[in-house]
């Protein structure tokens, strides 16, 4: 029987120790164990995740389904024919989400709970409880729609933030309690005509500027104003003006008038309503 030195033995079985503990780095790898110091990751593709803080990974799932259920139609309405893959990362530690958004953005917005970072096409979110998913679906959309102009973010910011609103939600948040907000539409509305790129009312009425833009000129109006960074001659001759009516007058036609929910009903009962009423 033909014997080995035993230096060769030694030399051989590092060499297998470390094969193995290579092999067992892929699986893990592949089983989306942390590849990161503090943090969890999983790549699943066209999404990766990056969880801080002990985040715990069971927020991947609402998240993920959310994004790839809508990623295809959302595409087609921005005309997209391809999308590089996205990162989002996610914080439950407010001031390490802040810092993180101080660094790489320059900014500090303490009410925040996401963002994105276009150069690097991913997504921040701060998680506390809330319907996460939804933030994310708001962000994903502000990516898609610096892939049709990289020079939309915030430009102008009304129409950043209402296609954004309009594409991520199912409807307007408002609806449940129709008689607050129509006691407080023309003021909202009157701020965001006086300052349409600074007026946090769009977070409010976002959803009916979409809504109104998709009825007015159909879904493909939404790539146009994009292209152009909200030149409405892009659609219509009507001055600004004009187009403003026309919006108010679509939002109380279609949402602040007509027969008032049993909600609704119960809500002006209350004592707290009649004492604001009376005040």
């Amino acid at each position: 029987m033909k014997r080995y030195p035993s230096k060769s033995i030694v030399t051989f079985s590092i060499l297998a120790i470390s094969i193995l503990v290579l092999v067992v780095a892929v699986a893990l790898q592949i089983r989306d164990v942390q590849a990161c110091d503090d943090c969890y990751e999983s790549d699943k593709g066209q999404f990766k995740y990056v969880l801080y803080d002990g985040t715990s990974p069971s927020v991947i799932p609402s998240i993920h389904n959310t994004l790839l259920i809508n990623r295809t139609p959302l595409m087609k309405t921005f005309e997209l024919d391809s999308m590089p893959p996205v990162t989002v990362r996610v914080w439950r530690n407010q001031k390490a989400y802040l810092d993180e958004q101080e660094r790489s953005i320059g900014h500090r917005y303490a009410f925040s709970t996401g963002y994105i970072e276009p150069k690097s096409n991913e997504i921040r979110l701060l998680y506390f409880g809330g319907e996460i998913h939804k933030t994310a679906l708001h962000e994903f959309v502000h990516l898609l729609t610096l892939q049709v102009n990289p020079n939309f973010a915030n430009n102008p910011r009304w129409l950043w933030e209402a296609i954004a609103i309009y594409k991520s939600e199912d409807y307007w948040f408002h609806m449940s309690n129709r008689h607050a907000i129509s006691r407080r539409f023309d003021d909202l509305a009157q701020d965001l005509y006086n300052k349409p790129n600074s007026s946090s009312a769009v977070y409010e009425l976002g959803y009916t500027v979409g809504e109104f833009i998709e009825r007015s000129w159909g879904e493909e109006a939404f790539v146009d104003l994009i292209k152009s960074n909200g030149d409405p001659s892009q659609l219509t001759d009507q001055p600004i003006e004009s187009l403003f009516y026309d919006w108010e007058q679509f939002v109380k036609t279609t949402y602040l008038s007509g027969p008032k929910s049993e909600y609704e009903k119960a809500m002006e009962r209350s004592p707290f309503h009649r004492r604001d009423t009376v005040n």
